[in-house]
Parts: structure tokens; sequence; C-alpha cells
């Protein structure tokens, strides 16, 4: 028969003098020892229990397997109380507290071995250093410790410390002995290495029990007198917690994984389950009367305590823990487990006393988690029982973690244009709710494409290209609570010249079987340099070279055309991929006769009028018909003619690309050896002197060239400054042609 568990209070039946019972602990056996059981110790091997029988003078040894007793009683001293194992499991050393010794017993045949070893008064406490070498027993009636030497049971040290001393616990390092002085309300602390106190903690009143963590970093102390329990840390030897106990708090003992201190209540016949991890009181069952002494086996699953009043010792064993105690899955996969119990007393219940989100255990201990839990801890605990009244407590914590993503790019298309617009799609899966998409070139961050939203799990970004090349595209997924970052493989964006744009402002001007153009160089070349104009007189069907003159304003001229017919004139930009964007369309226009040309006014500024042409249009200083080189078309100079240079840049000397294209092409048409002049002009504009100066350095810039370019001539350079503008009135643009140098063949 069992006892039945009703919210941790135990009930109790007995069957021939054995008590059995359950409680929130576990279930229990009790067995009967000698006249009044105080202290109680297992060996190291589980296997055995040994307890000191106060008045009877004798120590019981059971058979923890049958929870029997093994054998008739070992007789020790008067009085005994405290006792402890070796850590070998060989001897046991028993403190008499009314002999004033102790004995050494040997376990492979219960006898005490040699003669009881003198120490203080009143022994109480015992307790065996790790390496099993010293024995430290309190003497409560001298306020001092004893420290036996093992190996020839000798007395080497008597330390003094604080009044009736009776508990006592050796660290896992074997570095301090720490003592409870149960008359002076505090506990001391002995360093072994040199048998002194170093410190003195204040605790609970009439503190008896101590036990030290299997870490080593906490002690915990049980105080009869205010029936408490304190947690002092080693590392401070300072108190950080006080937690109630039961009526008449007593002995302390740790589980092997820390995560449990069980106290006696000597006055409240209980014991009390107290969990390290919040220092709670966490289950309470009762033994027998009185209880003092208390142990657990190695293997954390039993527990043993002196009932001092019955006669008896009580054995209490859990269940084992409940397995998984963890569990983890991605957000956005849904979990499942089985908790689970190694149990061979019946079906196990499962109740969750505290509930978290988004998991579930149920009865017959399911574990369940939806596929999106937010990424975090869930924790839930509660406790679980078998038909047979055992239980324990159980804690499961589901983790829930960042889903991992993937991202890929894809571009609207590759190659792009010059100056076209290029879009970047990111595309996340799983798509998350939250985070951002980065989009960069290379090392550099794309301008205007940083932290871009998602939708629907895709980002975009969208570029133009101002200069041709390569780019190696990349999108990085910043991650959100939920969803962890990443980044997509780079994307080669190839960024393809275009065609140029069309000219702009175009202005014909009629003349005798020619049109003069003017028009605004391509506002963009593509990508790629413009390679030179084109010109139809037919509407675009189809299309001749343009010599042009100029930068920022472009001039050449369209010959061969006739008079009066009706030409529509369109011009093209050309570079390597080709023919630009045309002009804008004009209306039809027809070469006309030339209009009377004017005298050369003796001074040119007084007119104001519109553009005119003068008689030295195209004529040299001496009235010598001098065209533009372009309209040679290859034709050999001879002595007495001429030809005209323009596309100088106001106020400047210097020689563009396409004058110099032209002085190339004059020096081809001077064949043999000639003697020329080069005539320089400039606009009507400025200063005389400067204006002469400008012509000399013009003039002397085009012989110059002429030379280097291959023409074997020799040059005189002269001036003519402002002296014969070919054009009058209008504005500098349309007195363009003003800035020439005219080259006359002598001979």
């Amino acid at each position: 028969m069992r006892g039945r568990c009703t919210r941790g209070i135990l009930t109790l039946a007995t069957i021939a003098g054995v008590s059995l019972y359950a409680a929130s602990i576990a279930s229990a056996a009790t067995i009967t020892v000698g006249t009044n059981p105080t202290g109680v110790a297992v060996t190291p091997s589980g296997a055995d229990v040994y307890v000191t029988n106060y008045y009877s003078g004798t120590v019981n040894e059971i058979a923890t397997a049958s929870n029997t007793v093994v054998g008739g009683p070992i007789t020790v001293g008067t009085q005994p109380r405290g006792l402890a194992v070796t850590p070998n499991g060989t001897y046991v050393y028993v403190a008499n507290q009314g002999a004033g010794t102790v004995n050494e017993i040997a376990t492979a045949n219960n006898t005490v071995v040699g003669s009881a070893i003198t120490v203080g008064n009143g022994p109480y406490g015992v307790a065996v250093t790790p390496n099993g070498a010293d024995v430290y027993v309190t003497n409560q009636g001298a306020g001092t410790v004893s420290e036996i030497r093992t190996s020839d049971n000798t007395v080497v040290a008597t330390i003094t410390v604080g009044s009736q001393p009776a508990g006592v616990a050796i660290t896992p390092n074997g570095a301090d002995v720490y003592v409870a002085n149960s008359g002076s309300n505090s506990v001391s602390e002995i360093a072994t290495t040199t048998n002194t106190v170093i410190n003195t903690v204040t605790v609970g009143t009439n503190p008896y029990g101590v036990a030290v963590t299997p870490s080593g970093a906490d002690v915990y102390v049980a105080s009869s007198g205010s029936n408490s329990v304190s947690e002092i840390a080693t590392a401070t030897n300072t108190v950080i917690n006080t937690i109630t106990a039961g009526n008449g708090a007593f002995g302390v003992a740790i589980t092997p994984s820390g995560a449990d201190v069980y106290v006696t209540n000597f006055n409240a016949g209980t014991v009390s389950e107290i969990a390290t991890a919040t220092n709670a009181v966490v289950a309470t069952s009762t033994v027998g009367m009185n209880p003092q002494g208390v142990a657990v086996t190695p293997n954390g699953a039993d527990l043993y305590a002196a009932n001092y009043a019955s006669g008896t010792v009580s054995e209490q064993g859990e269940l084992p823990q409940a397995a998984p105690t963890a569990g983890s899955a991605s957000f956005g996969s849904a979990f499942s487990g089985q908790l689970a119990v190694n149990d061979s007393s019946g079906s196990v219940t499962y109740v969750t006393s505290a509930s978290s989100p988004h998991v579930s255990v149920s009865a017959s201990g399911a574990i369940t988690a939806p596929a999106f839990a937010p990424a975090g801890t869930y924790t839930v605990s509660g406790t679980d029982s078998d038909t047979s009244g055992n239980s324990n407590g159980w804690t499961f914590a589901l983790t829930v973690t960042q889903a991992a993503t993937a991202t890929t790019l894809s571009s609207s298309g590759s190659p792009s244009t010059f100056g076209g617009q290029v879009t970047y799609t990111a595309a996340v899966a799983p798509a998350p709710y939250g985070g951002t998409v980065s989009f960069g070139d290379g090392q550099a961050a794309i301008t205007g494409c940083g932290a871009q939203p998602i939708t629907s799990g895709v980002a975009t970004c969208t570029v133009s290209y101002a200069a041709t090349g390569s780019h190696s595209i990349t999108a990085v997924y910043s991650g959100d609570s939920n969803h962890l970052g990443s980044s997509s493989s780079a994307v080669t964006q190839t960024v393809a010249a275009t065609t140029p744009a069309a000219v702009t402002g175009l202005v014909i001007t009629p003349g005798d079987g020619e049109v003069r153009l003017a028009f605004a160089a391509s506002v963009s070349d593509g990508g790629s340099p413009i390679t030179g104009y084109q010109v139809s007189t037919d509407d675009g069907q189809s299309w001749t070279r343009l010599d042009t003159h100029g930068s920022d304003t472009l001039t050449a001229t369209v010959t061969r055309l006739r008079n009066g017919d009706s030409y529509t004139i369109e011009v093209r930009a050309v570079n390597a991929a080709g023919a630009g964007a045309v002009s804008a369309a004009l209306a039809p226009i027809a070469p006309v006769l030339p209009k009377t040309k004017i005298a050369v006014p003796a001074n040119p500024l007084l007119y104001s009028g519109p553009a005119r042409e003068t008689v030295a249009f195209d004529r040299s200083w001496a009235g010598i018909a001098a065209p533009a080189i372009i309209n040679l078309h290859g034709r050999h100079l001879k002595r007495g003619q001429a030809a005209s240079l323009t596309g100088f840049a106001f106020d400047s000397a210097t020689l563009r690309p396409a004058a110099q294209a032209n002085i190339r092409r004059l020096a081809q048409s001077l064949r043999g050896d000639h003697a020329v002049t080069c005539e320089g002009y400039t606009d009507y504009r400025g200063s005389l002197d400067k204006q002469q100066t400008l012509s000399e350095n013009r003039a002397t810039a085009v012989c110059v060239a002429l030379r280097h370019d291959g023409a074997n001539v020799t040059t005189t350079a002269i001036g003519h400054g402002s002296s014969r503008p070919v054009i009058i009135g209008g504005n500098r643009a349309n007195r363009v042609r003003n800035r020439r140098v005219v080259i006359v063949v002598d001979h």
C-alpha cells in the first residue's frame, strides 16, 4: 500500500511497523534502527547508509538496495552523533559526544579499528577532506575544531571557532572548512593550509546543519531557532539569500547536481526541498519525529533522514527527471516532442503549473508549439506523477531560433545602355515580415538604395549609369527579430554605350549653291566619344560626313547644292555605337544667289544692323578669292590662289583639332616648292593694338603648322588686325568668320 500525494501533503500508511508514503518529493520507506538516531552518511558507492544511535551508543548499516538493516549494531563510544565516510568508502569516522572521542569503523567488516581518538569536549560534527587525508571534528562543548590525520589517527591541530560548533562541511577543493556555531549564530571559515579562521559570517539563530554545493560557490546553513536557511556566497563570504524553511530547521544535504537542497525540520517532523535556481521551497514531505541528520545518495535519487524521536530512518526516492528538458525549432517550423520518465511504477501524468506562450504540454507529456512562434526561449514547468504516487518536478525550455534566409538578386537587363535605367530585384525567402535590403556595387553602397523596404519578400533598387563599364552588384538582407540576415551572390551588370543624343539649335543659312549650318554639339555622347557628324539633304534618305568647326557651337557648310531647289536638312552625331538621333526637323530651305555684299566700313563699330557680308568675304587682302579649305575638295592651289581657315576661339590663336585637320588638307594641296603668305584677321571688338597682335599670332600659328605638316613652303606671316571684317553687325556668334587666316600662294 502506498500513500496518496495531494498538493504536496503527505498521507501515511503503516504496514508491520514500516511506513511507506509519497509526497511531492517522492515515495518513501521507514527503517527502524537504534534509539534516538541523529547522524546519517551514505557511502560513495551509494550501496550503504550508516546511522548513529545517540542513546544506544551504536551505529547501524542500512543496505540501500533493500532499505534494511544489515547485521547487528556496531558499538562505539557514548552518545555518538555525527559521522562521515572516507572518499574511498573504506572507513567511517564517528564523533562520540558523551565520550569526547572519535571512533574509526572499517566498512569491510563493520568493526571498530584501533583505539578511540581523543578530541575536544562534546564532539558533534564530522567531515573528511576530499583527499581523505584529514578529518575535521567540531567540539561543541569546547568551542573548537580538531583536525585528525587519517594516516595515523592523530590530532594534529585544534582551532578555536565560535560558541557551540555543530555542523561542519569542507569545500570540494579541500581548501576551506565551514563550521556552524549554534551558540553564536555564526559560521566560521577555516583555511586548511593554515588551520586558522579567516572569516566569520553572521547567519540565523542557532545554526546546526551546513553543506557546500558541488561547485563550491555556495554554502547553505540551517538555523533551528529562526526556522531559516542562509545561502552564503563563498567568493565574498556574505549571506546573499535567506529562505524560510520548516519549524526547527536542522540538517542540510545538497544533491550531487546542486539543483536541490534538503532540510530537516526538527520540530515539524518534515523535510523541505529548496530549488537552488530560485531559492524557493518547492516541496515539503512528512517524515518521522524530530528529524536531524540528512544525506543524499551519490546518484541523487534517494534521501535518508534520521528521525531522533521515532528511532527510524526515512528514505525518499524521486521519479527520474523527465526528459527532454530542452528543445529547439526555427521560426516557421512547428515543434513537437514527448516528455518521458524512465519509470516502472505505472503510467505518468503531467500537470503544467507554469505555462508559457506558444508552448503547451498535455497530460500525457506531448509537447507542441506552432510554426510561427516568435524567436525566443519559452519555459514550461510542472509536476509529474505515476500511478504509484511517485512524483517529481519537470521543466522544458523551447528555444525558437531565427529562421535562415536566402537572398537572390536579378537585373532587369544586362547589358543595359548608357543613361538608361536598370532595376535590381532582391527576393528573400522565406518572405520575412521586417528588415531591409541594402544594394551594393563592389565595395560601395549604391546611392539611394540603402535599407530598401521589403514587400512580400521583395525589395527593388532602380539606378541609371552615366558611364559604360562593368559592375558587381550584391544585395544584403539585414534580418529581423525572427529571420537571420543573408547575402546574395554577385550579379554582373554591363553598361554598354548607346548612340549620341540629338544635336540641337540647328540654324541654316542659305548661300550660293550651299547652306551654312550652325548647331550645338550633342549634349550626350552615349558613353562613347563622338567621332563625327553626318548631314542629310534629302529628309534622311542618305547621309554624308559633315566637316565641322568650333567646339560648343559647331559650324559647317554643305556645298554642291542647286540654287532654287528646296532641301530638307538634318544633322546627327556618330560614335562607335552608331548614328544618333536626328536633329529636329526644319522647313525645307533653298540655296539662293548671293546677296550684294557691302563695302567694308571705315569704322565697323558704327554699324548696328543685322549681320551683313562685306566684299572682304572669302577674299585675301589683295582681293583674291579665298574659299574655305574644306571647299577645295582636294584641288591643288597654285600661284595667285588662296584659301581661308576659320574656327579660332574668341581672343585665341590656338588651333583647334578641326583647324589642324584643315591645315593638313591644305598642306597636301601645296605640291612643289611654294612661297605663301599667312594673313591673320580678327573681329573688330577690342583695342586695335590687341587685335593687331592677335592677328599676327594667328598668322604665325598657321604658317608654323603648314611647315610642320609637311608643306614644302617658305612662309611669311602678316597680321591685319580687325581692318577687314567679312561680317559686320549681328552678334559675336554671327561674326565668327572674322576670326580667320587667309593663306595666299605667292609663287
